[in-house]
């Protein structure tokens, strides 16, 4: 099974939504409210029998069963994952699966309020999660049975990189093909620090998936972009998408330097290059004018505040 690349845009409006569940439960729900609303997924919570509930719809069902191996095999390693209830299709094309909902409020909202408090936390799961060892052979992208398929970190970025048509955006203004290349040269020039790390990574950490309560992480959601590779590339992904960067930075570096691992500024660094490279090519493929517009800036605040380190 392959991850699509691109896919369909999700059909369903939400009085659907509420008549497939009302349809499902053979029984009427209630407090339906959207959580996420994207070209390729759709979040909604609700309640049924007075229990609280995500029901999560999609154009393919692959990032479902890569959560549910999560939930399987990272549940006893108390790592706190969604419980997997259902997964099915409501229609061609229109998968969706259903899980408990953990209650909380998500690190983008906390940024938002000006509250940086959680980053240990988050460096400490990222920690925890790396010293899981992986759920089968090679680097790259996992399968829903914990299968890669790259021989080395080096292919699977070459794959990454490789997935899009970058001559083709060249008829988007916002499009600069030389940031691009850069990002991919930046990552080749850095990589060797991280060529024989295989480990356990999320891949997406941060943000939207990650649930918090009182302070502290509560969730740890939407496993379907992990991987086996380096995982202070997770940390590299905290450290660009902070509103913060200055605080997010420091906070990094404070952290590992009282780490043993080696190189790991470079590693971080790598990290934050891979982000942007597979990112930038998304937005100008989902035409996310400003963030393509931001990218570049955004590059240079982090490589000054590297360097001033």
């Amino acid at each position: 099974m392959k991850k699509k690349f691109g896919g369909q845009k999700v059909s369903l409006v939400d009085s659907e939504i509420k008549a497939f569940l009302n349809n499902y439960y053979s029984a009427e729900i209630s407090q339906l409210g959207k959580i996420l609303s994207g070209n390729h997924s759709q979040a909604y919570s609700y309640c049924y029998k007075h229990e609280s509930f995500v029901l999560r719809v999609s154009t393919d069902n692959y990032g479902y069963l890569k959560d549910q191996l999560v939930f399987k095999k990272l549940t006893n390693e108390n790592i706190p994952v969604p419980y997997i209830l259902d997964i099915g299709i409501i229609k061609e094309e229109v998968h969706f699966c259903i899980s408990k909902k953990i209650e909380g409020d998500s690190i983008r909202n906390q940024y938002k309020r000006g509250d940086y408090s959680s980053f240990k936390e988050q460096f400490d799961y990222i920690e925890r999660i790396s010293k899981i060892a992986p759920m089968g052979e090679g680097f790259g992208q996992w399968n829903p049975e914990g299968q890669a398929f790259q021989d080395t970190i080096n292919e699977y970025i070459d794959r990454v990189y490789n997935k899009h048509d970058w001559q083709a955006y060249k008829k988007f203004s916002y499009f600069d093909a030389d940031f691009a290349l850069k990002m991919k040269e930046n990552l080749d020039g850095l990589i060797s620090h991280s060529s024989n790390v295989r480990e356990l990574v999320h891949g997406d950490f941060g943000n939207d998936n990650l649930i918090i309560e009182n302070g502290r992480i509560k969730g740890i959601i939407d496993w379907g972009n992990s991987y086996y590779g380096d995982h202070l590339f997770d940390v590299g992904r905290i450290v660009l998408y902070c509103p913060n960067r200055e605080v997010a930075v420091r906070e990094a570096l404070d952290f590992y330097s009282e780490s043993t691992y080696v190189n790991f500024k470079e590693r971080i660094l790598a990290g934050v290059y891979f982000t942007m490279m597979a990112n930038y090519g998304f937005a100008v493929l989902n035409g996310n004018e400003a963030s393509c517009l931001s990218s570049s800036k955004r590059i240079i605040q982090t490589e000054e505040l590297f360097n001033s380190y």
